[in-house]
């Protein structure tokens, strides 16, 4: 293959690339949102109908553009959903608050995290499980989909990532760690994440950063949000 031929290739696939990404941004705006939303608002709905309290939902984009978040001088490489849970007392106190010194300890709920990278126009999403002072999991997070392009996602996907947020909520919380049914339950996330990882290689380039970023963006979420 001669030189110009390879420059003429080249040429073609990245058009491509960039005709792909910015198809991909548009459809995070016109069908994933959406159909997180809808998902979400059916889960919480039924979570109601239990008397038990549903999740908050926050999008990124429009946290900036209220002023809620500030970004730093280098902006941010996407948008992001964050649903979570907030954050809830824990019945064991520390020795200090039993003698009447100190705060009740507090655990920091499951979150499930969709993050679009800005380039590539592709989603991912991530699940983290409970944490506190006493109990922390193995991984901060865990890889639960990837989405060349936002279009894929379906709100019967949506909805059962929904339903594995509130089990590893339910069951990997600080009261009832460690026990066999949180360590089934975070074993099946972590085959998930090692099933993703052959089938996409290249996602983890952008994991590397992506678990800080969402890491602090869901701190300032739970800041706002807490849950008893």
């Amino acid at each position: 293959m001669s030189t110009q031929t390879q420059i003429a290739a080249a040429a073609r696939q990245a058009a491509r690339n960039l005709r792909e990404s910015f198809f991909a941004r548009v459809n995070w705006s016109a069908h994933l949102v959406p159909v997180v939303q809808q998902a979400f608002n059916d889960f919480s709905d039924d979570l109601k109908s239990q008397n038990r309290a549903p999740p908050y939902f926050s999008l990124l984009s429009d946290m900036v553009a209220s002023g809620v978040v500030t970004l730093g001088p280098s902006g941010h490489l996407g948008d992001s959903i964050t649903i979570q849970f907030g954050v809830r007392p824990i019945a064991t106190r520390s020795l200090n608050s039993l003698a009447g010194h100190g705060p009740v300890l507090v655990e920091e709920r499951a979150a499930l995290v969709f993050s679009q990278a800005a380039a590539s126009g592709g989603v991912v999403a991530l699940i983290y499980p409970p944490t506190s002072s006493l109990s922390k999991p193995t991984k901060d997070y865990f890889l639960v989909d990837v989405y060349n392009n936002p279009r894929l996602l379906t709100k019967k996907r949506a909805v059962q990532l929904l339903c594995d947020l509130l089990e590893v909520d339910s069951c990997c919380s600080t009261q009832n760690s460690p026990s066999a049914t949180s360590g089934k339950v975070l074993a099946k996330l972590q085959a998930r994440e090692a099933a993703l990882q052959g089938t996409n290689n290249s996602v983890f380039i952008y994991l590397r950063y992506l678990g800080y970023l969402a890491r602090g963006l869901w701190k300032v979420y739970r800041a706002t949000h807490a849950s008893p």
